[in-house]
């Protein structure tokens, strides 16, 4: 498999935090993002839970804007919508040898 490199500009907070987040998990900030990358494919789209991110930051929300958002991700985790973190490893290590270990 030929690889290649991601350069992606992000909060120095952001990363330390989520690169304890995965190492705690037994993941390194590179498989944690090409996971990430398998997971789009597969699907062949976005998961739900980052559109809900991507359009609804909470810096710029107001209350109202939240609690319709909140009621929109409870609708759609109720219809089956989200996948719960367990499955997502569980799917990816099936199909694409990834693991915690």
């Amino acid at each position: 498999m030929k690889t290649s490199r991601i350069n992606v500009r992000v909060d120095s907070d952001l990363k330390e935090t989520a690169n304890k987040i995965f190492e705690k998990n037994g993941l390194s900030m590179s498989k944690a993002i090409s996971m990430l990358l398998f997971l789009v494919v597969d699907r062949n789209d976005i998961p739900p839970e980052f559109k809900f991110y991507k359009n609804h930051c909470l810096e710029f929300m107001t209350k109202k804007e939240l609690a319709v958002s909140i009621l929109e991700a409870e609708k759609e985790t109720k219809e089956g919508k989200c996948v719960p973190v367990k499955e997502v490893f569980s799917l990816l290590n099936e199909k694409h040898g990834f693991n915690k270990e």
